[in-house]
């Protein structure tokens, strides 16, 4: 394409860039899981801005058309939404954080007291203080 064509588009310039952001998110994302707190979030932001920043840049400038702008605009969503499912090392969450959705789903069904130890299946380890009430009866 020649420099002035007016159907020109800079989306062959914008798109790796915003790949490799996601590749310094998910370097990120492996170093958060190895523990390296502080490394990870330097990573993170860094591929936040490298994700951002091309995309802001074409959808500011003026001679930027409105196709072009409606491309961007859909690989910045597609972008934020792959960035989203690398999850973040900032929202980071074991498998275990996401049980006591299991069993607050269970207490639901079968009711919410054991009847062998008539404690609360939603939190095992705790149970209710003597002068609160208990939804367990006890």
């Amino acid at each position: 394409m020649p420099a002035n064509d007016p159907q020109r588009t800079r989306l062959v310039v914008v798109a790796p860039i915003v790949a490799g952001g996601l590749a310094l998110q998910a370097v990120g994302y492996a170093i958060g899981r190895a523990g390296h707190v502080q490394l990870a979030l330097a990573f993170f932001f860094t591929g936040l801005v490298t994700i951002f920043a091309p995309c802001a840049w074409r959808l500011l400038a003026e001679r930027a058309r409105r196709p072009e702008r409606i491309q961007v605009a859909v690989l910045l969503g597609v972008a934020l939404v792959v960035s989203y499912y690398l999850l973040s090392p900032l929202l980071f969450t074991g498998y275990d954080e996401l049980l006591h959705q299991t069993r607050s789903g269970s207490s639901r069904v079968s009711g919410p007291c054991s009847p062998r130890t008539r404690s609360c299946r939603s939190a095992p380890r705790f149970r209710a203080s003597s002068s609160s009430p208990s939804r367990c009866g006890g």
